[in-house]
């Protein structure tokens, strides 16, 4: 049986050290196309923006799609049986804790909580104005040699709070069904 590998950030990708990265999930499909299934020593947040697949996270498998957003933080059995087109916003804790004085901020987010639903679908509204953030981030990265972490740290902070704001309810509100599917996804697995 083969050991799951983990990926570490690549915290001097662009010289200095950096805590914060965006990335084009096509490029990350080198590193997981012989073995999907992979853990990380960072957050995630991947925005699916073309494309049909499944991403399963644990035990659950989700289908995701365009306008799909999925969490996962540090330690996380992750595995894409397809990989679609989109972007991953990766963060270690650090980048936020070394600044903002809550040392729970990031596990106060109703999405990094502890069972908490690994998939948000949101509306073309507020996909579109999360993605364009992100987008924001990945210029703000690109364009500047010196990079500026206080920009950086305030343009994280506006997603994950305009995610934090559309997963409020959601989360709840979803979590049976995905329960369900998550069980009828294990009976599967058993059964073969």
């Amino acid at each position: 049986m083969k050991s799951i590998p983990q990926y570490a950030f690549y915290k001097t990708k662009y010289g200095d050290e950096l805590l914060i990265d965006v990335v084009a999930l096509p490029y990350i499909k080198k590193f997981i196309s012989e073995q999907p299934a992979h853990r990380l020593t960072y957050y995630d947040i991947t925005l699916i923006t073309c494309g049909e697949g499944l991403f399963r996270i644990g035990a659950c498998t989700y289908p995701v799609a365009a306008g799909d957003v999925i969490f996962s933080h540090p330690g996380e059995i992750r595995h894409w049986d397809h990989i679609t087109d989109g972007f991953a916003l990766i963060f270690e804790e650090e980048f936020l804790l070394s600044f903002f004085n809550d040392p729970a901020f990031l596990q106060n987010l109703s999405y990094f909580q502890p069972n908490a639903i690994s998939k948000l679908s949101l509306e073309a509204e507020a996909y579109e104005r999360i993605f364009n953030s992100v987008k924001e981030i990945k210029h703000e990265i690109d364009t500047y040699r010196v990079k500026d972490r206080h920009i950086l740290r305030a343009q994280l902070y506006e997603v994950l709070m305009l995610l934090n704001r559309n997963t409020a309810g959601k989360i709840t509100g979803c979590l049976l069904s995905y329960f369900l599917w998550c069980a009828w996804d294990v009976d599967i697995l058993l059964i073969k």
